[in-house]
């Protein structure tokens, strides 16, 4: 379930509270340098856990699903009453589970009253602030690997297609246990090394898999089964980065560090639809985390550097690739702005301006292409573009005097696992889309609820990027 932040009185208590907290922490600053490398790999574990809890629970809902002549699609939605009901409430009991182990009174891994001091350490902070994420990359995966598909009672397909489940599951499962044991071997406290991604180590675990699903699914296309296509590479493909995703999940680092941050050069503005005054809201920002990011984890987030806002109180914790916002004001808070954040950014959104490509043009050298349309010679010495690319001109074309290039979209990542910078969907794993930043950043409602307590549904919000 959802981490949910109660918003009335009880907020205003918290928001007193946290003030007395401070002295507390500083307290159980030693048990918290002994609970904390405990703390640390615990959370990694159950991460790893939930991750697999989530896609097992899919797979017996989508086998019910086919045995009763039903679509499995209302079985992807973790967070969806479906999936809730026909998983017997399976995931949401492991949720819980998962946070009593770590924050357990007497026996959790992180336990009191150092508990808050020794989450601080890890990136991202606790495990009840990634349940989300956990939740909407299970969901974005079954919806692309297991899919919608009316499989019914087809022995074939669904041999197939439980072939291509378990192998998701294994797959992602055993390229995280990987990414956990590379881990071990850090410093305590830091964000997952890039070398824990390398998934050269299973090798022989994927052919395994991969001539599993080509003798299961001899005949049938992916997409006769729900899932993707082409077998078998698009599913190990797809699993590998569902695996890296949860990886990166359990252990975040510092967003966008793969260039030289610009500080504070692109804001983001929230704004929400509601149809009453509020007395409090929650809403989730979602960023490609690799582009642009904030320079402090969890609840370390600098607030009144970095947001602008006008409501009576507003707190902040960074997850690495989403801000979580939470706004309280007994005077109400009406359809409009909510609160503007700054993000530093290591990639430009890109200049206003629009590649635009309407007839191929015969060439034989790069040299021949030119704006407006901003594309090179392409192998079949024919000028092209994606039609998609922002630019100004030729120069911000990649290697543009060089045959068999083309106008690389700037500023767009592949979408879930954002690992790799992209042109086009083929630039990117199997299953994954290329993406704009402005994509890629959207915002969703957590909670809302009106002066006095009481839940308001119809709420809605959004989000808008400016640069310099």
């Amino acid at each position: 379930m959802r981490k949910r932040i109660v918003i009335g009185s009880r907020m205003w208590a918290r928001a007193l509270s946290a003030c007395f907290a401070v002295g507390f922490a500083l307290v159980g600053l030693r048990a918290a340098a002994q609970d904390g490398p405990k703390c640390y790999a615990a959370v990694g574990a159950e991460v790893r856990g939930l991750g697999k809890s989530a896609q097992l629970n899919q797979e017996k809902c989508h086998g019910l699903a086919q045995k009763v002549g039903v679509r499995g699609g209302l079985c992807n939605d973790v967070e969806g009453l479906p999936f809730t009901i026909i998983s017997g409430g399976k995931y949401v009991a492991d949720q819980n589970k998962a946070l009593s182990k770590l924050h357990d009174p007497a026996k959790g891994k992180c336990p009191q009253p150092a508990a808050s001091a020794a989450t601080d350490m890890l990136p991202g902070d606790s495990l009840a602030n990634k349940l989300p994420s956990i939740a909407g990359l299970a969901t974005e995966r079954a919806g692309k690997l297991l899919g919608n598909a009316a499989i019914g009672g087809d022995l074939a397909k669904r041999k197939c297609f439980k072939v291509i489940s378990s192998a998701r599951r294994a797959i992602a499962d055993r390229m995280m246990n990987e990414a956990l044991k590379c881990q071990k071997t850090k410093p305590v406290g830091s964000p997952l090394d890039p070398t824990c991604l390398d998934d050269t180590p299973l090798a022989s675990f994927l052919s395994g898999r991969q001539t599993a699903i080509q003798a299961a699914c001899t005949g049938l296309t992916g997409a006769q089964v729900g899932s993707c296509d082409p077998l078998p590479t698009c599913v190990i493909e797809a699993a590998l980065a569902e695996g890296k995703s949860l990886a990166t999940l359990a252990y975040p680092g510092e967003n966008c560090t793969k260039a030289t941050p610009s500080p504070n050069a692109r804001t983001a503005t929230i704004n929400v639809q509601t149809p009453t005054a509020l007395g409090g809201i929650t809403v989730l920002v979602r960023y490609p985390r690799f582009d642009a990011g904030i320079d402090e984890n969890g609840s370390n987030i600098d607030v009144s550097g970095r947001f602008t806002y006008s409501v009576a109180f507003l707190d902040a914790f960074d997850l690495d690739d989403a801000v979580r916002i939470s706004a309280v004001d007994t005077n109400g808070i009406s359809s409009g702005t909510l609160a503007s954040v700054k993000f530093d950014v290591c990639r430009p959104l890109i200049p206003e301006g629009r590649c635009s490509v309407t007839t191929s043009q015969a060439c034989t050298d790069a040299a021949d292409c030119r704006a407006p349309a901003c594309p090179s010679c392409a192998p079949q010495n024919t000028c092209t573009g994606d039609g998609t690319t922002l630019c100004t001109s030729d120069s911000q074309c990649v290697d543009n005097g060089t045959c068999g290039e083309k106008c690389i979209a700037q500023g767009r990542s592949c979408s879930v696992s954002q690992f790799l910078n992209c042109a086009t969907d083929a630039d990117c794993p199997a299953t994954e889309t290329c993406l704009s930043q402005r994509a890629l950043t959207k915002c969703e409602v957590e909670s809302a609820s009106d002066p006095y307590g009481n839940p308001v549904s119809g709420v809605s919000c959004t989000v808008s990027l400016t640069e310099p």
